[in-house]
């Protein structure tokens, strides 16, 4: 890259400014496209308003790293397709270069802006848009970044489908594909030069996360080969599925260096002492005013959660079915409840089966 030297007492000439530019525009565009990953940047929606199909304004970075830049929203004239019977179509938009003519004797100005385009949906790589030139899909970087928008580089921003012969049903708006902007490169660092955040690629290609004060420690780490390793306190806001695994519980270790606690959390643990490992569903203390706690096991029935098992922060336990003990039931006290009907004919069923057997014995002693 070259940039006019400028000097005391040296004619500048337009090509002088022109190259000025161009050198800005140069490195500008580069490191959009090396420090970057050109793509929709912000707005640029296919939406819907008042029954009319619109772009949304907004910005993208095309593959050249030029600026994309749509000021206001665009209305999509989708009737040559209707003519056709076309009913899926996509949307591009590209980078345009515009001329601003200047009031009285200042300077004509050039506007980036952006220019939508229409074509027939088709199966399509949106990295891999159609009308640029072979040479520059794989390496756009390879030579200078052009200004012209005859070198096209058309950013997909989605695609639109309708129903030809129900012209009143809506059409459906397919934006999940469009390519986004994103970073490029292989750490990021603190001011301090701490790694926060590691990409390695190679045969085990690793994502690691840091903190600033953890001293190089990466308490997340996701690799191809060790799958996903968090070593620190885990939080979460939401619901967790476990599909087609396991949870493993290891012993408790030293405690996490996480600020304490007011009160207990609920908790699943796996706790070993020198007396035996035990599984631990543990229920804080009820507050003042709050509502009982209980663990509950049940099963899902009608569509409707049914609990079976429930233990109350007293310590009472409640069985809603059968109990079926396969060993010895061992009480410091027992008091006399009613029994359900399908007990007693559990029992009954027992009972009976218990005369059967004293009879055979009965009858081989005589």
């Amino acid at each position: 890259m070259q940039r006019p030297r400028f000097q005391d007492g040296r004619v500048l000439r337009t090509s002088d400014f022109v190259d000025e530019q161009a050198y800005h525009l140069t490195g500008h565009r580069r490191h959009n496209t090396t420090g970057h990953r050109w793509g929709v940047a912000a707005g640029l929606r296919v939406v819907l308003v008042d029954g009319d199909l619109v772009v949304e304004p907004g910005l993208a970075i095309d593959g050249y790293g030029r600026d994309v830049v749509l000021d206001s929203a665009h209305g999509l004239d989708l009737r040559g397709f209707d003519v056709r019977g076309v009913e899926s179509v996509d949307v591009w938009v590209g980078y345009d270069r515009r001329s601003v003519p200047a009031p009285d004797d200042g300077v004509d100005l050039f506007a980036d802006a952006a220019v939508v385009e229409l074509s027939d949906a088709v199966d399509l790589d949106p990295r891999r848009p159609p009308g640029v030139d072979p040479a520059d899909l794989d390496d756009p970087g390879r030579r200078p970044p052009p200004d012209d928008p005859v070198r096209r580089w058309p950013v997909y921003l989605g695609r639109i489908t309708r129903d030809l012969t129900d012209p009143d049903a809506p059409p459906v708006v397919e934006i999940d594909r469009r390519p986004w902007i994103g970073l490029v490169g292989g750490a990021v660092e603190t001011p301090d030069g701490t790694p926060w955040l590691t990409l390695e690629q190679g045969a085990d290609p690793t994502l690691a996360v840091g903190l600033p004060d953890a001293a190089g420690n990466h308490p997340l780490t996701v690799s191809a080969t060790g799958g996903v390793h968090l070593d620190a306190q885990l939080t979460v806001d939401g619901q967790l599925a476990l599909r087609g695994g396991a949870l493993v519980l290891d012993p408790a270790g030293p405690p996490l260096p996480v600020p304490p606690l007011d009160t207990p959390e609920w908790s699943l643990s796996h706790s070993a002492s020198d007396v035996a490992h035990e599984l631990r569903v543990a229920m804080p203390p009820a507050q003042p005013g709050d509502l009982p706690r209980r663990l509950v096991v049940g099963t899902w029935q009608d569509d409707e959660f049914v609990p079976r098992l429930v233990v109350d922060e007293g310590g009472t336990v409640t069985i809603a079915g059968n109990l079926v003990v396969g060993g010895r039931v061992s009480a410091s006290s027992v008091q006399e409840a009613q029994l359900s009907e399908e007990a007693r004919a559990y029992l009954a069923g027992l009972q009976a089966t218990t005369l059967l057997s004293l009879f055979s014995v009965v009858d081989g002693i005589g």
